[in-house]
């Protein structure tokens, strides 16, 4: 029986790591969107603008966000994850943006391997996060489509997203929603990454 990826366990350590189902390679102007009827991916379209994807792009499984769709997540990793990879990632952060008058909120989630760490959104490459927000706020202005940009939130902002939109996501289902992970106390030590540069 075919995988329904809008399925898949949210993650064992939700809300601070999620699983993020890739649907958009980095770096390509081509956009594709699962397909849940018939477990595939689409090709959808092709950006009339000139812009590329700053970064993987996909959605969060067992999610329903307030658009009626999974909650999307962008992989904040330089390399292009193939479409269809489930990557285990932390989130840090969200871009507030609402698209044809409904919000559409961009969970930002850091893959677990990437050595340095990142646990909030003032971790990140501030030059990323610029492009990343003006990406969103010009590619589909030649569509003449109406999208509103607002600014980065971070992790607790993001966390809370995922969590509402987990539990939309089981009011439609039979089983409750899994549990929230505890995050153990953070080291009083740790001052931060020493490097904001993308791996």
């Amino acid at each position: 029986m075919p995988i329904n990826y809008l399925d898949l366990p949210i993650g064992r350590k939700y809300p601070f790591e999620v699983d993020c189902v890739v649907e958009i390679a980095k770096d390509t102007n081509v956009k594709y969107e699962y397909d849940e009827h018939n477990h595939v991916f689409r090709l959808d379209r092709c950006l009339l603008s000139s812009m590329s994807y700053p970064c993987s792009y996909g959605f969060i499984p067992s999610t329903l966000a307030d658009d009626g769709d999974a909650l999307d997540m962008l992989v904040y990793c330089s390399a292009a994850l193939g479409t269809g990879t489930v990557a285990c990632c932390r989130v840090v952060g969200a871009l507030d943006m609402t698209d044809g008058g409904k919000k559409d909120y961009k969970v930002l989630g850091v893959p677990l391997y990437m050595p340095h760490p990142i646990h909030n959104i003032s971790d990140v490459d501030p030059m990323f996060l610029k492009i990343t927000r003006n990406f969103f706020q010009y590619y589909k202005e030649l569509e003449g489509k109406n999208v509103e940009i607002g600014d980065w939130k971070n992790g607790e902002f993001a966390r809370e997203k995922v969590v509402a939109a987990h539990k939309a996501y089981f009011q439609k289902q039979v089983q409750p929603p899994e549990t929230c992970y505890q995050e153990p106390e953070t080291d009083v030590n740790w001052q931060g990454s020493s490097s904001p540069m993308m791996i």
